[in-house]
Order: structure tokens, then C-alpha cells, then sequence
């Protein structure tokens, strides 16, 4: 028995991690410490505080709230894409399915990166599973 054994794989242990940053308001703290330094500057910290706070905001609002359900959305249309497809090997066919979900979330939302990308995927597909709305392999 060691440590590794009772850890979850990489993609889970990072959704994990974004989740817990956000549930804790990380992207909320360095805003504010970044806003406490460029309100200090004479004139235009005020302005430039502002701007930061409405920035660091809707990008902590558009991680907890956009990009779950544009993660939803990219599972369950790649679902109804594989639903009519010929039958491939069960890995092949979730490799696929995961590259397919990827590339619709990574059009849909261009900032993220790969990792989050994937780690929001995965958390949509297990939502989607633990709902039961995933389809069955035939």
C-alpha cells in the first residue's frame, strides 16, 4: 500500500483541483491582491482596479457557470453523433467520443486550456452518467 493507491487518476485529481480553487475563491484573491497594488497607482489605479475586479469576475463566473453546461453540451451532441455509427472496439469508440467532445468544447470555448478542457469534460460525462442520459454501448 502506498499513497499513489488511494489517489485518483490525473484528469480527476485536476477537476478536482479547479473545483476546490473555485469552491474557495482563488481567482476572487488574486484579484483582490492585484487590485489592492493597482488601485494604489496614482490617477488611473482606480480605473484600472475597476476593470480588473469586472474582468476577474465574469472569467470566475464563466468558469463556474458557462463552461459545465458547454461541457454538457459537447458530451451529449457527440453522443447523438456515435449514436448511428457503425460499431467500433469499446476503447477506440471512448477514445473517439472523448477527441470529439474536446474539439466541440474547444470551439465553443477558446480560452481554456487543454487540461481544463478535458477535466470538464470528464466531469460532464460523469454528471451525464450519474443522470443515466448516456447511451448504452451496443
Amino acid at each position: 500500500m502506498n499513497l499513489k493507491d488511494f489517489l485518483p487518476d490525473n484528469g480527476t485529481l485536476l477537476s478536482w483541483v479547479i473545483q476546490a480553487a473555485l469552491a474557495v475563491g482563488v481567482i476572487s484573491l488574486l484579484a483582490g491582491l492585484i487590485i489592492g497594488v493597482v488601485g494604489n497607482v496614482p490617477v488611473v489605479g482606480p480605473l484600472l482596479a475597476g476593470i480588473i475586479r469586472m474582468l476577474a469576475g465574469n472569467y470566475e463566473k464563466w468558469l463556474t457557470e458557462r463552461v459545465p453546461k458547454l461541457a454538457e453540451q459537447a458530451v451529449l451532441s457527440t453522443e447523438e453523433k456515435f449514436r448511428n455509427a457503425p460499431p467500433l472496439p469499446a476503447a477506440e469508440r471512448a477514445s473517439q467520443k472523448m477527441e470529439t467532445a474536446l474539439d466541440i468544447l474547444k470551439q465553443s470555448a477558446p480560452g481554456l486550456s487543454a487540461d481544463q478542457a478535458r477535466a470538464q469534460v470528464e466531469a460532464a460525462l460523469a454528471r451525464i452518467r450519474a443522470t443515466g442520459m448516456e447511451q448504452k454501448a451496443r
